[in-house]
C-alpha cells in the first residue's frame, strides 16, 4: 500500500534527497520509497515509478514529498523518523565545518577565493537567488 507524507516548505537539495531515498530503501519492510520535492518534473517521476498518489496533487515545488510502498503501516513512522534523523544529522555535520555565512559575492570572494557558485534551489527561484 502507498502512504504519502507532504512536508510543506521543507526544501532540500535533490542530491541529498536521492541519498536519503537510497538509505530508506534498505530498511526492512519497505517495498519502494521515493523522497523528492513536489516539482512538476518530480511528480512525473512519481507517476512513472508507480508511486504517484492523489495527495501529491497539492504539493508545491518547495514541499518535500515522501511516498512509501509498504505492507506494514507501522513502517511509515519508522521512515519519518529516519528522514528527520538524516536531515538533522546533515545540519549538524555541515555546521561543524566552520565556514562563515556570507550574503554578498564580494564577501564570498574574500572569504574563500573561488570562480564558481552553485545555487541549489527549485528552478523557479534560482534566478532570484543568483541575483
Amino acid at each position: 500500500m502507498l502512504y504519502t507524507i507532504i512536508k510543506q516548505n521543507s526544501y532540500q537539495d535533490s542530491v541529498n534527497l536521492m541519498l536519503l531515498t537510497n538509505k530508506i530503501s534498505t530498511m526492512e519492510g519497505i517495498n519502494k520509497v521515493q523522497v523528492m520535492m513536489g516539482t512538476p518534473a518530480n511528480k512525473d517521476i512519481f507517476k512513472n515509478s508507480g508511486l504517484y498518489t492523489e495527495e501529491l496533487e497539492g504539493a508545491a515545488s518547495n514541499d518535500m514529498c515522501i511516498v512509501v510502498d509498504t505492507d506494514d503501516e507501522s513502517k511509515v513512522q519508522a521512515v519519518l523518523e529516519e528522514v528527520d534523523n538524516y536531515l538533522n544529522n546533515q545540519t549538524i555535520e555541515s555546521g561543524k565545518e566552520g565556514f562563515e555565512t556570507v550574503r554578498t559575492w564580494d564577501k564570498a570572494l574574500k572569504s574563500i577565493p573561488a570562480n564558481l557558485a552553485i545555487i541549489s534551489t527549485p528552478g523557479l527561484y534560482a534566478a532570484e537567488e543568483a541575483e
